[in-house]
């Protein structure tokens, strides 16, 4: 199927229209159901509250719940390894190796988009060098994977012409032309790349002429519009100063053993801010908005998102050894950075963690973001539960994080809704970066996953016992990204890993409900509105979702927005905050699609 290059519901049928840039070919397609204007006329104040049922109401105490949990008679999640029987085969090459290079202990990215607009998702893993030995050609450059339905996948680097090697990290999509096919940014260590999508299935490497070649460490990316101008704006978390020629370090208390050095002996790097100028250029001005941070940097996941609820995107930066950063919009149109005074710049216990991803959910269903930061061996791994107004009040320990998590070292984190019960759950990809497990058990390097169950919004509970073969083995986990990959409603996995195998899971969980998929279409805003605020009620429930922006830890996920609708209950009113901060409202009341395409304009426009 070619690209939709624009949805305008006209008397019962579909007329299709460019957005600009590139003329994309006008096709015939089954378009799902679109959300047409029908009055709905709500306003924020007088949308439901967030449901309290009287399940939620009956449970006590932590200790209640955690035991209620683990009595259910079946597991409360499976997934299942279906990477060899999908075609998907993928080693990230290069690591580890006896020469301890800095850049091993990051591992690849993982980017899932349809970019071929077919309404099959897509993806692309992130490849690594070793850099005084050479690889086959299938070796260095990354795997990009085209969706063919019924979960079967076929590698198409070469004949997409998405061909880049070196030390690859994260990545982003987003459509930065406004054309209709999401383009490809891949970060790297010192030389990263942007790939513009053609639209026929191939993509040009424009790099150089976008304007956002850069030589730092380029950990983790997200694109979003980040001055309210209708173009896709990209922001890239950098990490550390560090050079191969650099040696390994001795670890301080064992002399003996040479490990990668910490980022602690190493200078930060400054964040970039790319602004889109409308013409395929772009140019950096993170430091005169106020988001380059040089001396405290060293990041190494990013998640942008409206955290203040004023209606403009804020940018959330999780760095490693130093205070996270909470960067806010401000009216002049530059940013200020409230790390320390929203509540989000060090751990509960007071110490600035080595924090590696992030991601961000209504986990209390309270009406208000909040935020999952994870972080070294044996320090906790911040919940940071939202107050509103961008300030946010630590809640792991409350919530069973530190008992289920503190002894791993956590990447890739996925704070999605499951088993689609209306409450957003955990996973979180686990793997040391260093190897001691020469000096005794107690050293762990290889480590399970974590899968936690979020009960009625007040506690997590482990449920990976029983989730799958794949829960039941170690792994250098890393990036880990979530997407509909087999359009039946829920959040599959695909995670890159170090020294093995990058790994799709398929959810097979009991689904609690349906999960019906929302996808916006901007017209005069951005194609893609990344980060944006979303609101969809079901019955008398309002659930607070967004549209992924970064998020997790060197990933770009599917931007299709997952609502769960119980048995005896129906989806009758979405609404999105467009990156101007106004919102549209649109009525879907009955509309049954399993996937509900909301264009800009056939809505209600209401303002801030």
């Amino acid at each position: 199927m070619d690209a939709e290059s624009g949805i305008r519901p006209v008397a019962g049928a579909v007329e299709h229209f460019p957005l600009g840039g590139r003329s994309a070919k006008p096709v015939s397609v089954l378009i799902l159901l679109l959300c047409m204007s029908a009055g709905c006329g709500r306003d924020k104040a007088s949308s439901p509250s967030p449901d309290v049922s009287s399940d939620s109401r009956r449970v006590a105490t932590p200790l209640r719940q955690a035991a209620d949990a683990q009595s259910e008679a079946r597991p409360a999640f499976a997934f299942t390894d279906i990477s060899k029987s999908s075609g998907v085969q993928f080693r990230y090459f290069g690591a580890p190796s006896e020469e301890q290079y800095m850049t091993e202990q990051n591992g690849g990215g993982v980017v899932i988009a349809d970019f071929d607009r077919d309404g099959v998702c897509d993806f692309y893993l992130s490849n690594g060098i070793h850099f005084k030995k050479s690889g086959t050609e299938s070796d260095h450059i990354g795997a990009y994977y085209h969706g063919m339905g019924e979960l079967q996948f076929r590698g198409r680097a070469h004949a997409a012409h998405v061909i880049g090697s070196g030390a690859g990290m994260g990545g982003a999509a987003g459509d930065f032309d406004n054309d209709g096919f999401p383009d490809l940014y891949q970060a790297y260590y010192g030389a990263s790349q942007m790939w513009r999508n053609m639209g026929d299935g191939t993509f040009d490497e424009v790099t150089a002429e976008s304007g956002v070649a850069d030589d730092l460490w380029s950990a983790s990316a997200a694109f979003a519009d980040l001055n309210a101008d209708g173009l896709l704006d990209l922001f890239v978390a950098t990490y550390v100063n560090w050079l191969p020629t650099d040696p390994p370090c001795n670890d301080p208390e064992h002399p003996l053993v040479r490990r990668t050095c910490s980022p602690n002996d190493r200078k930060a790097q400054p964040d970039r801010l790319f602004i889109n100028q409308g013409d395929g250029r772009f140019v950096e001005r993170g430091a005169q908005l106020g988001v380059a941070d040089p001396d405290e940097g060293k990041g190494l996941a990013v998640q942008i998102l409206d955290l203040t609820g004023d209606g403009r995107l804020d940018i959330f930066v999780a760095n490693d050894t130093t205070a996270n950063r909470l960067f806010v919009a401000n009216e002049s149109g530059n940013f200020d950075e409230i790390g320390m005074r929203a509540g989000v710049a060090v751990s509960s216990d007071g110490i600035r963690g080595a924090s590696m991803g992030v991601d961000a959910s209504d986990y209390n269903r309270d009406g208000n973001y909040d935020l999952v930061v994870t972080n070294f061996r044996h320090q906790v791994k911040d919940l940071y539960a939202g107050l509103g107004s961008g300030s946010f009040v630590a809640a792991n320990a409350e919530a069973g994080l530190d008992l289920h998590t503190r002894r791993f070292l956590s990447f890739g984190v996925v704070f999605q809704d499951l088993d689609l019960d209306g409450w957003a759950d955990l996973f979180i990809a686990n793997g040391h970066i260093w190897d001691l497990t020469s000096l005794g058990e107690q050293f762990e390097y290889q480590m399970e996953p974590s899968l936690l169950r979020n009960v009625d919004g007040k506690t997590f509970v482990d449920a990976g016992k029983g989730a799958g073969d794949y829960f039941k083995s170690k792994w250098l986990g890393r990036a880990a990204a979530y997407g509909d990959l087999d359009n039946d409603g829920d959040v599959d996995l695909v995670i890159q890993h170090v020294g093995s195998d990058a790994v799709v899971l398929r959810n097979d969980t009991e689904a609690k409900a349906r999960g019906r998929r929302l996808r916006f279409v901007g017209v005069s805003s951005t194609r893609d509105p990344l980060g944006c605020r979303v609101e969809a009620t079901t019955g008398d429930r309002m659930h607070l979702l967004h549209v992924p922006s970064g998020g997790s830890f060197q990933a770009s996920h599917d931007p299709r927005v997952i609502v769960p609708v119980s048995a005896g209950s129906n989806l009758t009113a979405i609404s999105l905050v467009w990156p101007d901060g106004t919102r549209e409202e649109w009525d879907v009341t009955g509309n049954d699609a399993d996937e509900v395409v909301c264009v800009e304009g056939t809505g209600k426009r209401i303002g801030r």
